[in-house]
């Protein structure tokens, strides 16, 4: 998404991009001066700045704007955002006020993911086909909440995976999102005496972790 502005001073061309962008913070915009201003001579001859913007991270700028969005309808306040990206990973962390947590992460962490799919779903229809440069993924998470489940299921699937090694047993356990079941499996892939495999439908699709024969 990059646009070209003229106007009569380079300042002056930077604050129309940020208008048209609909953003007021400069650290948001990348900025390219094409040409500055220039007089002339005895105010003939003058030319206009001309320069290009873009956003730095546009997948982060449009999610925080929309979410945001979404918890003003929800009368949360009091909120701020911490993103971060890990090559074509983009993750936000809503920060808010304790009395609002869990309504934001709902039951089961519910809420949270659909704020995270609609989310996702918005991004990827604002920011057009050929600004996209392959497919990106979106994560949102509350206060830290998925990332300190996933501590706790990636340190559940390695106790399970020891006993299963020492029983033979399969084990099952319980349904989960497909991000942490592709976690998992990636955690136990080389664990040379188990294999995992997932099994049932969304949203009850289970990881099975087996003794290797």
């Amino acid at each position: 998404m990059k646009i070209t502005i003229e106007a009569k001073s380079v300042d002056e061309a930077k604050k129309i991009a940020l208008a048209e962008l609909g953003t007021d913070n400069y650290h948001d915009i990348s900025f390219e001066i094409l040409s500055e201003e220039s007089k002339g001579l005895f105010g003939f001859g003058g030319k206009k700045a001309k320069i290009t913007a873009e956003f730095k991270k546009p997948y982060i700028f449009f999610a925080k704007e929309f979410i945001s969005e979404l918890l003003k309808k929800m009368g949360i306040s009091g909120y701020s955002f911490e993103s971060y990206d890990n090559g074509k990973d983009f993750n936000i962390n809503i920060k808010l006020p304790l009395e609002f947590k869990s309504i934001i992460i709902g039951k089961f962490g519910q809420t949270v993911s659909a704020i995270e799919y609609i989310t996702r779903i918005h991004v990827n229809r604002k920011i057009s086909e050929e600004d996209k440069n392959g497919k990106y993924n979106l994560y949102v998470d509350v206060e830290n909440y998925k990332h300190e489940k996933l501590q706790k299921l990636e340190k559940m699937a390695e106790s399970l995976a020891e006993k299963v090694a020492i029983s033979g047993k399969s084990v099952e356990m319980k349904p989960m999102s497909a991000r942490e079941r592709k976690i998992i499996h990636m955690n136990l892939k080389n664990n040379p005496e188990i294999s995992t495999f997932s099994r049932g439908q969304e949203p009850y699709r289970k990881i099975i972790i087996s003794k290797k024969k």
